[in-house]
């Protein structure tokens, strides 16, 4: 995926922010770079969810500080409610704020893959997302295994349900 997304497969990114015009800054600078992709935006986390449903995210950009109400849900909570569904457990989440104070529990609840303090740089935002899409792209579409009679059989990972070891064996 690094590069300037030529020859990839349609990548799709959720940026999850309540600052229209630094959501409009950060789909512009991913828009540039990676013409391919498919890029959505929401302004707070009830509008992120309805695009959940209907759309297949492979990167989020979440803001932490999404509305000024104490009720309302931030980027944190959002993350932890993305983890929680099946699909999005290993997803890169990149999270955009201005709040520094927040790294730890991004870090330790959400697994983020990265973690932007407003300001940044254009190229800090492209390198954040290049080291969150490179992970993600390193996982193989298909793995070799060589069964129990010795013939070679292709293998998706999402579709293993169950290993068991054996000795040197899996």
């Amino acid at each position: 995926i690094k590069g300037t997304g030529e020859g990839i497969k349609m990548f799709s990114v959720l940026i999850v922010e309540d600052d229209l015009n630094q959501s409009d800054i950060i789909k512009e600078l991913l828009s540039g770079k990676y013409p391919g992709w498919d890029i959505r935006t929401a302004k707070n986390a009830g509008e992120a969810e309805k695009i959940l449903k209907s759309f297949k995210v492979g990167l989020f950009l979440l803001d932490i500080e999404l509305s000024k109400e104490e009720t309302e849900p931030d980027g944190i909570d959002f993350g932890r409610k993305i983890r929680e569904i099946p699909g999005y457990k290993h997803t890169p989440v990149i999270f955009i704020t201005g709040m520094s104070d927040k790294v730890l529990k991004a870090l330790q609840e959400i697994h983020c893959a990265s973690y932007l303090v407003k300001p940044f740089s254009p190229e800090q935002l492209i390198e954040a997302v290049e080291y969150a899409t490179e992970t993600e792209a390193e996982a193989p579409e298909e793995l070799l295994l060589k069964d129990s009679n010795g013939v070679y059989q292709r293998v998706a990972p999402d579709s293993i349900l169950y290993l068991e070891s054996n000795g040197k064996n899996i």
